[in-house]
């Protein structure tokens, strides 16, 4: 014989309403009966076993089930039977979970379900036991770079924002929801985008979240794709104003200044006139890019390519006289002309005593236009 914990209805028409019992069966026999009329045959089991003691058999604790059955009525998912582990039985109450988990939900699936007892009754949620996975997960990818997650800002309070992430609530200050000075904290709320967990607050007893943070790692593949499409107008907003010029955020995660004297006459009008406000539309081409963190723009056309004007004149199998600039294990780095530079790998250059600023005499064996690179043979 072995014992079994069983969820009976008490009232046929609410499947609700349940009382958990203890009974005693065959090995290899389990109960699987939830209908009112078996809590009397079952009653002399409850007085042989001295009474259901339900809430020392299972307390607040995430357990693995299978679905035994699926309540439908009219085409509704009403509630699901629980069998965990072969100890316990319960059913859930699908009215109270998420879509998305109820439409995944066949008998015969093992899930995860965090199981409580209520009045000496014992309740398990499917929706717990995944937010209580989620938590879990954010919490031990705080401080990670690679890990970022969507979720929607819910609402703001004071100092920042409540976020929601896969059910789970996290705090955001208000200063780590933009890379740039906030002028509108309200225009976020019910936005969805990526998070990082950057800490935990014991104050409010939560996980901090940073969409600045995310934003940070996406500037290196960003600068990249503007190299590659320097000559491209864009469009971006403004997020401030100076007296050089006017400061501009685009591509989602990049900000750069436009100069007084690069802006275009009607916007040159309007800063002068103060009429330029934060989150003004404005378009602009990449004048220069300095670094990561410094990018100049220019409303007066697109930057031009220095090396692709200054290659023009040169051709392969040309030659002529340059200037040694640098030497280095791999070769040596000659001028050709201001801002066009050729290299000599080190096994043409044989055994000559050569120093930086020697003149050499130089023949052109490869241009590569695409990575903006000229080998170069010398010639003595």
């Amino acid at each position: 014989m072995k014992e079994q914990f069983l969820t009976v209805r008490t009232n046929a028409d609410d499947p609700f309403e349940t009382k958990t019992v203890k009974v005693k069966v065959g090995k290899r026999e389990k109960i699987l009966c939830q209908e009112p009329y078996v809590l009397e045959d079952l009653e002399k089991y409850n007085k042989y076993l001295g009474g259901t003691n339900y809430n020392e058999a299972v307390s607040e604790q995430n357990l693995k089930g299978r679905i035994v059955s699926i309540n439908v009525n009219n085409g509704v998912k009403v509630s699901a039977l629980i069998d965990l582990s072969g100890k316990y039985s319960s059913e859930c109450n699908l009215l109270k979970e998420p879509d998305y988990i109820v439409d995944q939900l066949e008998v015969g699936m093992e899930v995860d379900v965090k199981a409580r007892t209520v009045n000496r009754n014992l309740i398990v949620s499917i929706s717990e036991a995944v937010h209580d996975a989620v938590r879990e997960d954010i919490f031990n990818n705080i401080g990670k770079k690679e890990s970022a997650y969507k979720g929607k800002i819910l609402r703001r309070l004071n100092g920042g924002y409540w976020v929601s992430i896969n059910g789970v609530t996290c705090f955001m200050p208000g200063s780590l929801v933009a890379l740039n000075k906030i002028n509108d904290f309200d225009k976020f709320v019910g936005k969805e985008m990526e998070f990082m967990p950057v800490s935990y607050s014991k104050e409010k007893q939560t996980i901090v979240v940073s969409h600045r943070e995310y934003l940070h790692t996406l500037i290196p593949s960003a600068i990249k794709d503007l190299r590659k499409n320097i000559k491209e107008k864009i469009t971006g907003f403004v997020t401030g104003t100076t007296k050089f010029g006017v400061f501009c955020e685009f591509n989602e995660c990049l900000t750069g200044l436009i100069a007084k004297d690069d802006l275009d006459p009607e916007t040159l009008d309007k800063f002068n006139r103060n009429e330029i406000n934060p989150d003004d539309t404005i378009s602009f081409w990449v004048k220069e890019i300095v670094s990561d963190k410094k990018i100049l723009l220019s409303q007066k056309g697109p930057m031009k390519d220095e090396w692709e004007e200054a290659i023009e004149e040169f051709k392969e199998k040309d030659g002529g006289v340059g200037t040694i600039t640098k030497i280095t294990d791999f070769g040596i780095s000659v001028e050709l002309k201001k801002g066009v530079y050729g290299f000599v790998s080190k096994y043409r250059v044989k055994d000559k005593n050569l120093q930086k600023g020697d003149s050499v005499f130089y023949k052109i064996t490869n241009i590569n236009m695409k990575e903006k690179k000229i080998s170069l043979d010398l010639v003595f």
